[in-house]
């Protein structure tokens, strides 16, 4: 049974105003039509009703002073289980205006870092009048000096026909190929190391910065039932999903040029830190495999196959250890090549 504040209120007007009508007859001797005493006797009788509903009266009063005190600490509990809601609630709002301030912030200086990747690209493809766009003289210099030494090698592996055993076959084969790729390294390290490294080295250290800044900002994607500390498979795919998005504006600034020299970039040893963000978010994936990528076959292994890879390509598995992974070494190690 619940006692709500207006049946309270009702008791104790009726108490008191019953004691009120008492005193007014007795103490002060008013009279009432329908509250008199014909004499003491009665009186006497009166008194012992008194005392009779006062033992009546008195445990039922304290009955009701302590249910009156359950309500209110009742209400009570009630009034701080709402404040704590409240609260919940406003930290939660508080943390959601935190996310999209923080949200613009990163957009803010991710779209200023954009803006000086495209002037950088400009100023390269602009470089000097007459001369013409400075990623194509990159990539014509590597293919020239490339094809050079492949005409050097093609007569090796002619040799090739000269041995009976599979095995030495095998292993001569395998040595020319790191011969072919060993080639086209140090070609890229003598064009890109002449006059033009500054600019080179501008650019890509500013699309590293870019990639950094998308890779290492703070995405919260909250799931119902997933343990606090430990993300599911489902919010790393989502957060993933967040970050190659923004990746996909500044691979969407990329000329097909420049993308061959992002790829001869990252074979070298300086480019091993923003290799490992091209095969994360597969910046090559325009890249045109079936030409540039077919001279020859250790070309298109230099890189992981997710470098090249659709959104839907890339597994669970990848992108769990894409998040472990923090470096192109490590990387390379975790997803060998076949």
């Amino acid at each position: 049974m619940r006692f709500g504040p207006t049946f309270l209120a009702v008791s104790v007007f009726l108490i008191l105003f019953v004691a009120f009508i008492l005193w007014l007859k007795i103490a002060v001797n008013v009279d009432f039509p329908f509250l008199g005493f014909a004499n003491v006797t009665q009186l006497g009788y009166m008194g012992q009703i008194g005392d009779f509903f006062g033992g009546v009266l008195n445990p039922l009063l304290s009955f009701m002073a302590l249910i009156a005190v359950l309500f209110t600490i009742k209400m009570q509990s009630k009034e701080l289980k709402e404040a704590k809601e409240e609260t919940r609630i406003a930290n939660r709002i508080q943390d959601k205006q935190t996310a999209v301030f923080e949200r613009q912030n990163f957009e803010s200086v991710l779209f200023r870092l954009l803006d000086v990747h495209g002037r950088l690209a400009e100023r390269m493809r602009a470089r000097n009048k007459g001369e013409g766009d400075l990623f194509k003289i990159v990539v014509d210099g590597v293919l020239d000096l490339v094809n050079e030494s492949e005409a050097a090698l093609k007569v090796k592996r002619s040799d090739l026909l000269g041995f009976d055993s599979w095995v030495e076959h095998r292993a001569q084969q395998e040595r020319l190929n790191a011969d072919g790729l060993g080639k086209l390294i140090e070609s890229v390290k003598i064009v890109i190391g002449n006059d033009c490294k500054i600019l080179l080295s501008q650019y890509f250290r500013n699309m590293y910065q870019i990639l950094k800044l998308i890779d290492n900002f703070k995405l919260e994607v909250h799931e119902e039932g997933s343990e606090k500390g430990k993300k599911s498979k489902r919010q790393l795919r989502m957060e993933y999903f967040q970050r190659r998005q923004y990746c996909n504006i500044l691979r969407a600034q990329i000329s097909d040029d420049e993308l061959k020299v992002l790829y001869f970039n990252c074979l070298m040893r300086d480019g091993h830190g923003l290799k490992y963000y091209v095969e994360k978010y597969s910046l090559l994936k325009h890249m045109d495999k079936g030409g540039f990528l077919q001279v020859s076959w250790e070309w298109s292994a230099t890189y992981m196959e997710t470098a090249y890879s659709d959104y839907e390509q890339i597994s669970d598995f990848q992108i769990r250890e894409f998040q472990k992974a923090r470096s192109s070494s490590n990387f390379t190690h975790m997803f060998p090549h076949h």
